[in-house]
């Protein structure tokens, strides 16, 4: 994120680069020591020094994260709690918070999930040892680092010791986030031990696998009093974990297992006996009060927005998951005519360590979805298409499902049906079936699969796992039987619609709704037809063509719908103009292997360069590079900074002729191994995208 004015340059001696993230009690900015190396400097908000109480808790955190820092925390390199500002300087860890992944990518696979309970049991058990609760383990509170996750955020973390006296939490406050929070921290806030992280480590682990708490309601009030008196919803946690998480989600601390014991757990063995002592150890006890008497504190929770320190780090992840055991480059037909099919359409999607394709020749038959074995590229299951379908396309990922385009003739021969198809990632069973308008008439919100009517009439919000429709609502009246495709940005929903009115003149509409029950909160019209990007910097990225040369960049306010315009240089070449949006930059591939790259704050050219390649993709940023891909298989790893060669895959991974005119989907970039797909025919492949593995650079 960009400095501001009002930002300083240097905090404690360290230069200030860029923000990281902000929220309620401070700033994170990414800094640099004299030798270069790179920190987080966590800054208290002016408004918050004068507090005495908040120092206190300030020096507190410093202390603890001091205490407990090594392998699985931020180490603390410097500190002043004492200064006009407090700040707090660790090292930076490159990656992304498991809040942000999830959202991201969607809910981790089994491996994954494994790795992530395994790095947390250890985190929890070195926390506890050296006397510290950490009290707000959240995915916020996650770093997805190279290593293994890190903990971080020590706000409100408090001595291990029951009686140590230091709690500084109000009478009527409850500090700390309501999904993620124990049934003691609810109810006796400044008498919680080690085992309140532990209840929290279960919900994390929940929210990993499904990407939802395992007792998420409409409101913090609702959510604390299931946490208090409801069973976790499991749904969609993989079996094999379900026991782990169960132990850890026990209501009474006692019962929930220790660190040492989910280890053990986690690796087969039996858990070691408990000792006597230990067995004993329970939070104070007080009679189970009832239903009325447990609201009134669970309405103290309403106040954890205000009081809990929730500073996210908002940064690029460079984090990855290792490389599947046994991988090796291999390049696959995916259809079971061995390749060779006229016209393929093939596209791909990664989540996690799992690999979904689907692919169709346009004179019909093919796949219409298929889970591939990252390591091998062997087939772990497919469905064929329908027998009058000619397309298929991967739709997306919502909960456990994997999301599929199939396109059929109608029995005229007359138009084309589409249908999206929601199928179970690790089996491949088809749990559900809807009409669509088109492919590219549906997006993935947290609460369910958006859909627009195959009469475009109107739109509905699907279950993303059953077969349920939780709304469904009537476009306005000027819009139907017009195209509307739908959007998410940051957990919230749009429409862009096409809204012309005359013949020749096309103009676009963007409705803002909300995804409980579908109402347009706000809309904004514009004159020209106007296409969806995605989302930068906290706006709405849209570009807005008249037809001719000029493109103008809307920059729209997701609050307001506002609009900021710039125009854009005038296309590279007479090549068909595709933009690909990647953090703040726009990228512009030609088919004659030409890419530039465009500022999306100034619209100015950054670079234009001529890739190595026949034709160029959108490229990937990933580990420090940009990977384009070619319709023939060739890669090539540019320098983001200058578009500069690093390193040219130049072999072919097809004997296909291809279509200079099309646009090539861009690589996949999944940790330490690429995917990718060729134009002409049906080939998947992968690729190391550390060096180059099967070619000589050019």
């Amino acid at each position: 994120m960009a400095l501001r004015a009002s930002d300083p340059e240097r905090i404690g001696g360290y230069r200030i680069e860029e923000r990281l993230g902000s929220g309620g009690m401070g700033v994170v900015y990414l800094a640099r020591t004299p030798s270069g190396r790179a920190l987080a400097v966590k800054v208290v908000h002016a408004q918050h020094a004068d507090d005495p109480e908040f120092r206190t808790r300030f020096r507190r955190e410093v202390a603890a994260a001091r205490q407990v820092s090594g392998a699985f925390t931020a180490p603390v390199v410097d500190a002043d709690a004492d200064a006009e500002q407090p700040w707090m300087a660790t090292l930076h860890i490159p990656g992304e918070d498991l809040g942000g992944y999830v959202r991201r990518h969607g809910p981790l696979p089994v491996p994954r999930l494994r790795e992530l309970a395994f790095g947390l049991v250890e985190a929890l058990r070195e926390l506890h040892r050296a006397g510290v609760v950490h009290r707000d383990l959240k995915p916020a509170n996650v770093m997805l680092a190279e290593d293994g996750p890190r903990v971080i955020d020590f706000g409100i973390s408090r001595s291990a010791e029951p009686h140590s006296g230091e709690a500084l939490t109000q009478t009527g406050k409850v500090i700390g986030t309501p999904p993620f929070m124990s049934p003691e921290q609810l109810r006796h806030p400044r008498e919680v031990g080690p085992e309140t992280d532990v209840f929290s480590l279960g919900a994390v682990l929940v929210h990993a696998a499904t990407g939802r708490g395992p007792f998420d309601a409409d409101s913090p009030y609702e959510t604390a009093v299931r946490v208090i008196q409801k069973e976790p919803e499991l749904d969609g946690v993989p079996r094999e974990l379900r026991p782990f998480i169960k132990r850890c989600l026990a209501k009474t601390p006692a019962t929930r297992a220790t660190p040492d014991e989910l280890l053990a757990l986690l690796e087969g063995r039996e858990p070691p006996p408990r000792a006597a002592q230990e067995q004993d150890t329970v939070v104070p006890g007080r009679r189970r009060r009832r239903l009325t008497a447990i609201l009134g504190t669970v309405a103290a929770v309403l106040a954890c927005a205000l009081t809990a320190t929730l500073l996210l780090a908002d940064g690029e992840s460079t984090a990855s998951p290792d490389r599947p055991q046994g991988w090796r480059p291999w390049t696959k037909p995916l259809l079971s005519a061995g390749g060779g099919a006229e016209s393929t359409d093939l596209g791909c999607a990664a989540r996690g360590r799992a690999l979904f394709c689907a692919a169709a020749d346009w004179s019909g038959g093919g796949v219409q979805v298929a889970r591939l074995d990252p390591a091998t590229g062997r087939t772990i299951w497919s469905k064929p298409l329908a027998a009058a379908a000619t397309e298929a396309k991967i739709g997306g990922f919502a909960g456990d499902t994997v999301l599929a385009y199939d396109v059929r003739d109608d029995v005229h021969g007359e138009r084309q049906e589409y249908y999206l198809e929601a199928y179970d990632q690790s089996g491949g069973e088809l749990r559900w079936r809807t009409p669509a308008r088109s492919q590219g008439s549906t997006a993935v919100h947290p609460r369910g699969v958006l859909v627009i009517s195959a009469d475009h009439r109107s739109y509905s919000l699907h279950h993303p796992t059953r077969d349920e429709t939780r709304w469904t609502a009537r476009l306005p009246a000027g819009l139907r039987n017009k195209e509307c495709v739908p959007t998410v940005a940051a957990q919230r929903a749009y429409l862009l619609c096409d809204d012309g009115r005359e013949e020749g003149w096309e103009a676009s509409q963007l409705l803002s709704i909300d995804p409980d029950d579908g109402s347009i909160l706000r809309s904004t019209r514009f004159e020209q037809e106007a296409t969806w990007l995605g989302a930068s910097e906290g706006a709405l990225l849209l570009t807005e063509t008249d037809g001719g040369e000029t493109t103008t960049l809307l920059r729209v306010d997701p609050d307001t719908l506002h609009t900021r315009r710039t125009q854009l240089p005038k296309a590279g070449s007479e090549d068909y103009r595709e933009l690909g949006l990647r953090g703040d930059r726009l990228y512009e591939p030609y088919g004659n292997g030409r890419l530039r790259a465009i500022s999306a704050n100034t619209g100015k050219i950054l670079w234009d360069v001529a890739t190595p390649l026949e034709v160029s993709s959108v490229p990937t940023p990933a580990r420090g590079l940009l990977y384009v891909g070619s319709v023939s298989g060739r890669l090539a790893a540019l320098d983001p900074a200058t578009g500069a060669e690093r390193w040219t895959d130049g072999t072919p991974r097809t004997r296909e002729s291809f279509d200079a005119d099309y646009t090539q989907n861009p690589p996949l970039v999944t940790g330490d191994v690429l995917y990718g797909t060729t134009e002409g025919d049906d080939v998947v492949y992968s690729a190391d995208p550390t060096k180059n593995t099967s070619g000589p650079a050019r």
